[in-house]
């Protein structure tokens, strides 16, 4: 690679001609399509007589995208769904002598394990198809789908999103009594949300507070960075960065573990955190506001996770999104409430048919 801004001119399909873009560069070339031994090549045809640009090399290849390097390293990346972000970066750089972000690095890999394994919340949506399955070819057996509780005060639950969704703290089916008493926590989602941002402002975490609504799996995961506090204001970049951070952390930590963990420290700080709210709010303290996933009229879903405040009776009031910027809102992003409303919808589906057939 020449690290220069050449441009394809012209390509209908038999005849090919390229241009530098660099200032008061005149190299160029015009090639023609040959057919040789069973392959396609091209011939080079008319040539910038030295062969040589006279412009100077650039650092910003535009057409080295996330998109490009999934489509070059997708093998390499089957072959390894852990390879560090360092090997990808590593292999670019040795065959094109170019170097890429560590952030593209992270979007083509994310993008090419989740076109090789899917989405998050779809793996774990399949759990329930297994089961129907396991019970379909083992007649007479019991297939039972677990959730994991940590017991304090509350039955704080890192489960998978489906069975959120079918599960009350108690462990049982979920019925609509005492919903105010029934509070599914997203404060892991917000302890690493809160961690992130403070990383990019330089802060402590404990001085940040970012509101994560919407569910727990993948793009259902939308943290406001519209409404942190303190008030700040983030880059196109930096939003999909945090955003895309925020919703693989759990990822991240089972990669750096190499597979022989999950994130138990930080859903174990999550619990407590959440934990230490609901005895305040018993307390009787006032202004103790957490984000948790309840029955909710925040959206037309009859779930959904976003900022309540907690009291002596439970969730004693629901505050509605407030108001989204144009990355939050825009269906054309990366992420948006619209996206994580839509794959929130079928989790949600997906569970109260679960809790249905297990009150049946």
């Amino acid at each position: 690679m020449t690290r220069r801004p050449v441009h394809v001119a012209k390509n209908d399909g038999n005849r090919l001609c390229a241009i530098c873009r660099g200032k008061a560069c005149e190299w160029y070339v015009y090639a023609r399509k040959i057919e040789s031994h069973n392959n396609t090549d091209y011939v080079v045809i008319t040539m910038q007589r030295d062969h040589a640009h006279t412009c100077s090399q650039v650092l910003d290849q535009r057409w080295l995208t996330s998109k490009w390097l999934v489509e070059r390293y997708l093998e390499k990346i089957k072959a390894n769904p852990h390879i560090p972000l360092s090997a990808i970066r590593q292999c670019v750089d040795e065959e094109f002598g170019l170097k890429v972000g560590r952030m593209k690095a992270y979007r083509a890999r994310d993008t090419a394990l989740e076109g090789i394994f899917g989405k998050a919340g779809r793996q774990y949506r399949k759990l329930f198809d297994y089961k129907s399955e396991l019970e379909r070819t083992h007649p007479g057996s019991s297939v039972h789908i677990n959730t994991y509780y940590h017991r304090i005060i509350l039955h704080a639950v890192v489960p998978f999103q489906c069975a959120v969704d079918a599960v009350d703290p108690k462990g049982d089916a979920f019925s609509l009594s005492d919903e105010r008493s029934k509070k599914k926590i997203t404060m892991l989602d917000v302890v690493r949300a809160n961690t992130f941002v403070a990383e990019v402002l330089g802060l402590d975490p404990r001085e940040v507070s970012v509101p994560v609504v919407g569910g727990h799996a993948g793009v259902t995961i939308l943290p406001l960075l519209s409404q942190v506090k303190p008030a700040c204001s983030f880059t196109k970049e930096e939003t999909e960065y945090l955003t895309s951070r925020i919703q693989n952390g759990g990822t991240e930590v089972v990669e750096a573990k190499a597979g022989a963990g999950s994130a138990t420290l930080s859903m174990a700080y999550a619990a407590v955190k959440f934990a230490d709210a609901c005895l305040r709010g018993l307390r009787g303290d006032a202004g103790v506001i957490e984000c948790a996933f309840v029955p909710s009229q925040v959206t037309e879903l009859p779930f959904f996770a976003s900022r309540v405040r907690l009291g002596r009776s439970g969730v004693e009031e629901i505050y509605p999104l407030g108001p989204l910027n144009e990355y939050e809102r825009s269906v054309k992003s990366v992420v948006s409430l619209e996206k994580a409303k839509k794959e929130l919808g079928g989790s949600i589906d997906k569970g109260v048919s679960f809790a249905k057939k297990f009150q049946a």
